[in-house]
């Protein structure tokens, strides 16, 4: 079973990643190894074969990314539901600041994907 750490993020996700200044990983010429990537402009551009390609991260290595920023995200099973009902409460704690975001949602997939969300979108407001 492929664990949803090792799956990719959206690409609208993975550039929004990009513009606020998280550090992806930049194929060189000749470099693509066929992981989900993205240009830096629309393949429809004349300039496309000539501009960046940048790797699509995984849960895991966004994670990886937060951390470096000192940003942590918590998930962790209501202790409140029935078996039949479980959700997943989740914690952002930025360190810098002191802030702390939560939220909760029906399945641990779903929260992981939402706090991911969150951090990135909350780049352009810290």
């Amino acid at each position: 079973m492929e664990s949803i750490y090792s799956t990719y993020i959206s690409e609208d996700l993975a550039r929004k990643m990009l513009n606020v200044g998280f550090p992806l990983y930049k194929y060189g010429v000749g470099g693509y190894d066929g992981k989900p990537s993205f240009f830096t402009v629309d393949e429809n551009n004349p300039m496309w074969e000539t501009c960046d390609r940048f790797q699509i991260p995984t849960y895991a290595e966004a994670l990886d990314m937060f951390l470096d920023k000192d940003i942590i995200i918590s998930i962790e099973p209501q202790e409140d539901c029935s078996i039949d009902e479980i959700e997943f409460s989740f914690t952002i704690y930025y360190k810098t600041n002191h802030r702390f975001v939560s939220g909760a949602c029906k399945s641990f997939e779903e929260t992981l994907q939402y706090a991911v969300k969150l951090v990135i979108l909350s780049q352009n407001k810290i």
